[in-house]
C-alpha cells in the first residue's frame, strides 16, 4: 500500500509551486513518499520550500534533481542551502498537548521556521551562521517529557552531491 505523507502549510509557497515526491526508504512497508513543496529553478532542478518531515539528507532550501522521466522522484541533492531539520516527536500521548504547547512557545519565541506534521510532531529548520543553543536545551526538556528528537546537522562547508541511498541512522 502506498502511503503519502504531505504539507498542507509549506514555509514557502511559491507560484508557480511544483510538487516532487521524496522516497521513504525506511519508513514501514510497500511504496512510502513525501510530497514535498518545491519551485523549478532549472530544467531538472527544484528547490525545497517546506520543511521535510521524514525524508532525510535534504533541508529546506536545498536544490534536488528530478524529472518526468522519474515520476518526479527526487533522485540527488544538487546543492545545499546550509540549512539543518530538528525533527521532535513526542512519544507519550498523554503529553502531545502539553509538550506541543511548550514547544509552540519556544519555536516561535526564537523565530524559527517550523512546519507540523501533526500536534505531536515537528520539524525545524535551523538557518546556518546561527548560535541554537537556547533551541538546543528542548533535549533535556526531552529527557524529561518523552519526546524523540532527530537531528540533521548544518552542513560545514562543502556541498554532498548525493543523497544517501537505504535506510538511515537516526542523526
Amino acid at each position: 500500500m502506498t502511503k503519502v505523507a504531505t504539507h498542507p502549510n509549506p514555509v514557502r509557497r511559491p507560484a508557480p509551486s511544483f510538487m516532487l515526491r521524496a522516497v521513504l526508504d525506511d519508513v514501514g512497508g510497500g511504496d512510502n513518499f513525501e510530497q514535498v513543496w518545491t519551485k523549478r529553478v532549472g530544467a531538472d532542478r527544484f528547490e525545497l520550500c517546506c520543511i521535510p518531515f521524514f525524508a532525510y539528507g535534504m533541508a529546506l532550501g536545498d536544490v534536488v534533481r528530478a524529472d518526468a522521466a522519474t515520476g518526479y522522484v527526487i533522485q540527488a541533492v544538487e546543492q545545499r542551502s546550509g540549512n539543518g531539520v530538528v525533527r521532535v516527536a513526542v512519544k507519550r500521548p498523554e503529553e502531545v498537548d502539553a509538550v506541543h504547547l511548550r514547544l509552540h512557545d519556544l519555536i516561535g519565541r526564537l523565530e524559527y521556521l517550523c512546519e507540523w506534521f501533526d500536534p505531536g510532531y515537528v520539524a525545524v529548520s535551523l538557518e546556518p551562521g546561527r548560535f541554537h543553543d537556547e533551541f538546543f536545551r528542548v533535549r533535556r526538556v526531552a529527557r524529561r517529557s518523552a519526546m524523540k528528537v532527530r537531528i540533521r546537522p548544518v552542513p560545514r562547508s562543502r556541498p554532498q552531491p548525493k543523497m544517501p541511498s537505504g535506510p538511515q541512522p537516526p542523526r
